[in-house]
């Protein structure tokens, strides 16, 4: 993994979640913010995280760590974490 993150990957990362969060949770994108928290404006309970794990699963290629779910607050959090945790090919 490269410890420099490029712009362009955390941009397609941060689309591909909002994607992800959009579909999972039944929202529009345009209602997801990277500043929305999790739990008390997005309303996530368990059962949301299973479905945006897989999500993230069929899109990355990994799992969360339950660790790290309870660790997150907001959407960026999320996004930080998944670009750390992966590298998508360049366009």
């Amino acid at each position: 993994m490269n410890s420099k993150l490029d712009v362009g990957n955390i941009d397609r990362i941060r689309q591909t979640l909002y994607d992800i969060l959009a579909y999972r949770l039944g929202r529009s994108q345009m209602d997801i913010s990277s500043k929305h928290h999790l739990a008390n404006e997005l309303y996530m309970d368990s059962l949301d995280w299973l479905e945006v794990d897989i999500g993230i699963s069929e899109a990355f290629g990994f799992d969360l760590a339950i660790d790290d779910i309870f660790q997150m607050e907001t959407v960026e959090d999320l996004v930080v974490l998944v670009a750390k945790k992966t590298t998508l090919p360049q366009k």
